[in-house]
């Protein structure tokens, strides 16, 4: 039903707005570690790909 009504599946949803939290707190300054355990991804390794994946820089590189 959600794709249906929004042309997106509910997990890339969720995967968005995960990563766009994880922008605003990065742009706080806080730790990677941190930042992927608040977002809800327990694996900083994994979170780093997710994080590249999604803004195409990778953590310490994204400044916006």
């Amino acid at each position: 039903i959600y794709k249906k009504r929004t042309g997106m599946l509910l997990s890339d949803k969720i995967f968005s707005v995960r990563m766009e939290h994880a922008i605003k707190y990065r742009r706080n300054g806080e730790k990677m570690y941190l930042v992927a355990k608040k977002v809800g991804i327990t694996d900083p390794f994994y979170f780093s790909k997710c994080f590249r994946r999604y803004t195409g820089k990778s953590f310490s590189e994204f400044t916006e």
